[in-house]
């Protein structure tokens, strides 16, 4: 088995509650959908999903 690191990195508040609630309702720990994302990136040389600018109006977070 690979040896495993710690990562941190800073998020705003209402968008980690958010995720936190989404990964709930899937199943998953955050850890885990993390994992998910950073393996498919790896593994398809890509941002696994489509990247597009939105207007200010659409900002959330």
């Amino acid at each position: 088995m690979a040896t495993q690191i710690g990562v941190s990195f800073r998020i705003n508040k209402e968008l980690k509650e958010d995720f936190e609630d989404f990964c709930d309702a899937v199943g998953l720990s955050m850890s885990a959908a993390i994992i998910l994302f950073i393996k498919a990136a790896v593994r398809e040389q890509r941002i696994p999903f489509e990247v597009t600018a939105l207007d200010q109006t659409h900002k959330k977070y």
